[in-house]
């Protein structure tokens, strides 16, 4: 089991919201980007600039898609898989792993 540094809850929103509605996928994208601004900062060990620019990239990415009148569910999407990526990424090289974000969508 991974040593998750920090904690994203994204419930209930996460599977109350319609996907077919493009106004409750923008608000979406808006508490996403509200809740990976409010996460502590990663500071104090190597790597942790880089993971800090990728979380401040995913906070614009969300905040885009939450001010685009065009933004569907696959533009969601498709930066919904930036985050995993990045809440995925190992910490360090110890056993068990430290990993940067778990990402709680379910109830």
């Amino acid at each position: 089991m991974a040593l998750w540094q920090r904690e994203l809850d994204l419930r209930p929103s996460y599977y109350d919201t319609d996907p077919d509605d493009p106004d409750q996928i923008r608000a979406l994208a808006r508490l996403v980007a509200r809740k990976l601004r409010a996460l502590q900062p990663f500071t104090g060990f190597v790597g942790c600039a880089d993971i800090e620019i990728r979380r401040k990239s995913l906070i614009y990415e969300f905040t885009s898609v939450s001010k685009d009148k065009n933004a569907d569910k696959d533009d969601f999407n498709r930066v919904m898989v930036w985050l995993y990526n990045w809440a995925d990424q190992e910490i360090g090289r110890q056993w068990p792993p430290k990993k940067v974000c778990w990402i709680i969508t379910e109830a």
